[in-house]
């Protein structure tokens, strides 16, 4: 799924006309159709971010936004929260890299996930 058909489908789901949502982020509503559309590449965070705030995302809707924001760049980068949180915790570059040469499955990572989930965050 592109950012633009995300957006829509979330935008829909919250039952938001295009034109109440451009105002409320402060945009027009051109600029949010063509976004929309896939005419216009994702906005910059702070917008996306507006958008997530407007819409009232859960935190899987605001990360998957913003991971298709990033996926929509040409190239394709990091998600801008990301970027910013692994440059600040040099532990966390090297935790990386240890998982790199360790090649963890998908399933590594879903069992590191819930570990994680159930004993520091939620």
């Amino acid at each position: 799924m592109k950012f633009g058909e995300y957006l829509r489908e979330l935008r829909n789901e919250k039952n938001y006309k295009i034109n109440r949502l451009a105002e409320i982020i402060d945009i027009t509503s051109g600029y949010l159709s063509f976004i929309e559309n896939g005419t216009r590449s994702a906005p910059s965070f702070e917008i996306t971010m507006k958008i997530a705030d407007a819409l009232e995302l859960s935190t899987d809707e605001r990360y998957k936004l913003l991971d298709l924001a990033a996926e929509s760049k040409n190239p394709p980068v990091l998600a801008d929260d990301l970027n910013q949180y692994i440059i600040n915790n040099p532990a966390l570059r090297d935790l990386l890299r240890y998982t790199m040469q360790c090649s963890l499955s998908e399933k590594d990572w879903e069992i590191i996930t819930a570990f994680i989930k159930k004993n520091y965050c939620f």
